[in-house]
């Protein structure tokens, strides 16, 4: 039995293969560099990046940037991460601070 085990564990971890799509910036992807990801009430899946926020609908991606002529865009582009509150508010953390997104009001 002892003679078993090895070869027992082994096929079980050659059994859990994964099957993972790899996305990156030719998918557009706003960075490579991905340091956080979310996935929010309404299944979109949400990506801290180097350079940008990025979100995902499962067909492509959307990137928000900052931009210094909008007051209401990211205040970095170092995206660190992201979460949502009770309320449905996006909260971004970034190399400038804490920026929050009502998904409601657009």
């Amino acid at each position: 039995m002892a003679y078993l085990l090895p070869f027992v564990i082994s096929a079980f971890f050659q059994a859990q293969a994964l099957d993972l799509n790899y996305y990156s910036t030719q998918d557009g992807l706003s960075s490579n560099i991905v340091y956080d990801i979310f996935q929010d009430d309404r299944d979109f899946i949400w990506g801290a990046a180097e350079n940008g926020l990025n979100r995902f609908d499962a067909y492509e991606f959307k990137a928000y940037f900052h931009s210094s002529s909008n007051r209401n865009s990211l205040s970095s582009n170092v995206v660190r991460s992201v979460f949502q509150d009770k309320e449905a508010n996006l909260w971004v953390s970034n190399a400038s601070g804490l920026n929050k997104y009502n998904p409601k009001n657009g």
